[in-house]
């Protein structure tokens, strides 16, 4: 047998545990979408010997009742590619053992319980790589220094700390990085940004991120979404918003925002659909906006002197 879909069943009792031993061949198991389970109201237990599937590629586990923890015999499958093991309740840490699956290009552990520290090694593969540990509340540790072929992260929600501007999360594989509702995250936005030039989704949104929003920011256009709302970010935005073409929705409300609003803006982010502003020290005109699909603006509590159009009836 080389792949094994069984998700979405309802099945239910324990993981078997022999039965994974003469599957040597497996390449993909699916058990996603289940109600496995161990002892009546207690944790499933991922198998020990889920660790002897050294041909297996995909693991899908997500979405189980509840699990306990996550065996350090899974750093034995190193054909591993792709891992699905959300929304599980997992607990305990991130076993070190798993830094032997370096062909490992898909890890979605988010939603879980995890805690300790989030290993370097996740983010350090010589493969592109997603990574989603987001919604693990007791998840901490330091923001990795190095961050290399990461193509997706997302630490929301978790305990990780650090300065932002000493971190090496903008590499040139990033397309998606996701950094809200992180209160121990500080400093500033670095102006090595710019070396993200595939970044199409930037959220840093909840944080104890402050400064101003650097100018390079205007170099990545291929940006689409850019939150940065509900920070201590101030000063003004940069006319450089206005080279992102590529831009549907633009939020930085909440923040200390102050002065003139680039009147380019709304010339350049031509496909601009959302607009948050609210919650700032504006004082200027809102620049004219020339499409005719105009979804949301919302500026209010901003000081503005005067509205260019109302949202609610689009242009």
């Amino acid at each position: 047998m080389v792949k094994l879909y069984l998700d979405g069943n309802m099945l239910h009792g324990p993981l078997p545990t022999a039965a994974w031993q003469n599957m040597t061949l497996l390449q993909e198991l699916y058990l996603l979408d289940n109600r496995f389970g161990g002892e009546p109201g207690g944790p499933t237990v991922i198998p020990t010997t889920f660790g002897q599937l050294k041909a297996l590629r995909d693991l899908g586990l997500s979405r189980q009742i509840a699990v306990s923890s996550l065996p350090s015999e899974l750093g034995q499958m190193t054909n591993l590619r792709h891992v699905f093991l959300a929304y599980m309740g997992l607990t305990g840490t991130i076993p070190e053992e798993l830094a032997r699956l370096s062909l490992i290009s898909e890890i979605y552990l988010q939603h879980n319980d995890l805690s300790g520290t989030l290993p370097g090694y996740m983010v350090s593969k010589t493969v592109n790589t997603i990574l989603y540990v987001n919604g693990n509340r007791h998840l901490g540790g330091a923001l990795p220094p190095t961050v290399r072929n990461v193509r997706q992260l997302s630490l929301a929600g978790t305990r990780v700390a650090g300065a932002l501007s000493e971190a090496g999360l903008f590499g040139a594989a990033l397309q998606q990085l996701y950094l809200s509702n992180m209160p121990h995250l500080s400093s500033t936005i670095p102006s090595a940004i710019a070396a993200s030039t595939s970044l199409h989704r930037l959220v840093i949104a909840g944080t104890n991120v402050s400064g101003t929003v650097p100018v390079e920011i205007g170099e990545l256009t291929a940006l689409e979404h850019l939150y940065l709302n509900q920070n201590k970010l101030s000063g003004r935005l940069p006319s450089s918003l206005a080279n992102i073409f590529t831009l549907t929705e633009l939020d930085v409300s909440n923040n200390n925002f102050e002065g003139e609003l680039p009147t380019t803006l709304g010339a350049g982010a031509a496909g601009l659909r959302v607009f948050n502003a609210y919650h700032n020290r504006f004082t200027s005109r809102v620049p004219e906006f020339h499409v005719s699909d105009r979804c949301r603006l919302t500026l209010r509590g901003s000081m503005f002197e005067a509205n260019a159009w109302d949202c609610s009836t689009p242009p």
